[in-house]
């Protein structure tokens, strides 16, 4: 792994060690925890050291990958980071976080997703990330929105907590050049220099498809760039506006009415 990619000012993630197993054990344990995975039985230290000892640290050997989440300042142990139900075919992953009790409400949940989907997308050259976050977890909600993640879609009584069913939303990070400048001026998320650079090469790549380099000479009509324009757009509000809905309607639904809309619309 290349430390430039694990790391920021305030936080780096690596690989699991075995001193972690006592850190490790605790949050595991952890009640709080429960609601947010698929365990039903505490963990042994045995069962950890096994995990620990197995592991190659490698996603595509192991289908899924641990870090720890580590304080830059004093190599304090935050929390720690996964991705999970890896398929290589896909190239796709889910997303799992967990930060200690004592070290919540203050970014570093935030920090680390972000390097570890620079690190999915720059190194691993993953297609993409999702999630599955309980619908009145609105920290965690917020926490997937901020780095760039759209919610896509809803789980009717997906998890169980205390005997009630609780819906669960789907979170992507697909990283389009719209959603880009979304989340830019509708949440202030400043944009990676990566980011930058793909918007840019976008942009680049459709002005000389419209022009074949002579910007004196269009290859398509106004009428078609402004339309094609649209449908970036409108592709972007499909993603991002039905949030809301989906908190309080099944997705069916919720596509079934934009298409009878939109079919309506075309129509007139």
């Amino acid at each position: 792994m290349k430390q430039s990619f694990l790391s920021n000012d305030r936080i780096y993630l690596r690989a699991v060690e075995p001193e972690d197993m006592d850190v490790m054990y605790e949050m595991e344990n952890d009640p709080s925890m429960w609601d947010i995975s698929n365990f039903t039985v505490p963990y042994s230290r045995y069962v950890l050291r096994q995990y620990i000892e197995g592991s190659q640290c490698d996603v595509f050997a192991d289908k899924q990958l641990r870090l720890m989440i580590m304080s830059k300042s004093d190599h304090r142990i935050l929390g720690t980071i996964d991705i999970t139900d890896f398929v290589p075919l896909h190239s796709r992953g889910e997303v799992g976080i967990a930060v200690h009790k004592d070290y919540r409400r203050q970014g570093y949940a935030s920090d680390a997703l972000q390097l570890l989907c620079e690190y999915a997308f720059d190194f691993l050259s993953l297609t993409q990330l999702y999630a599955h976050v309980a619908t009145d977890n609105e920290v965690c909600m917020k926490l997937f929105t901020s780095c760039g993640f759209v919610q896509c879609g809803l789980l009717k009584d997906w998890l169980q907590v205390g005997g009630c069913y609780k819906d669960a939303a789907i979170f992507q990070y697909l990283n389009p050049a719209m959603l880009i400048l979304y989340f830019a001026v509708i949440y202030r998320v400043a944009p990676k220099a990566k980011e930058i650079i793909a918007v840019l090469c976008s942009v680049s790549g459709i002005f000389l498809v419209a022009t074949h380099g002579n910007i004196h000479a269009m290859s398509f009509s106004p009428k078609g760039i402004i339309i094609g324009l649209l449908v970036a757009l409108t592709t972007c509000f499909y993603g991002v506006i039905p949030g809301p809905l989906l908190k309080k309607h099944p997705a069916e639904m919720v596509c079934a009415w934009a298409m009878v809309i939109g079919g309506a619309v075309l129509m007139v």
